[in-house]
């Protein structure tokens, strides 16, 4: 374990990916992608995509620090899915 003011040791925490991660991160991204091409994918995608980007507010006032992380983490994992989807969609 490294100190925070200490860089010694980083690099040993940083594991390089390897083809296995590649290929790995791959088929999930041909899961979401099948789904996004099914009428229940379509459905479940739109449903997402308005709840948790387009018609979304990541924070209002008032919101303590934790709430605001949570909903900004929905959001992201949506934006995930869509990359997913996009990243299948060109290979």
């Amino acid at each position: 374990m490294y100190e925070p003011l200490n860089w010694e040791g980083l690099d040993e925490e940083l594991k390089p990916v390897n083809e296995e991660d590649v290929k790995k991160a791959q088929e999930i991204d041909r899961i979401f992608y099948d789904m996004s091409n099914t009428n229940e994918g379509k459905l479940f995608l739109k449903y997402i995509t308005d709840r948790y980007i387009n018609n979304y507010t990541v924070a209002y006032p008032g919101m303590d620090q934790l709430e605001v992380g949570i909903r900004q983490g929905k959001s992201t994992l949506v934006r995930e899915i869509l990359g997913a989807i996009d990243r299948a969609s060109k290979s």
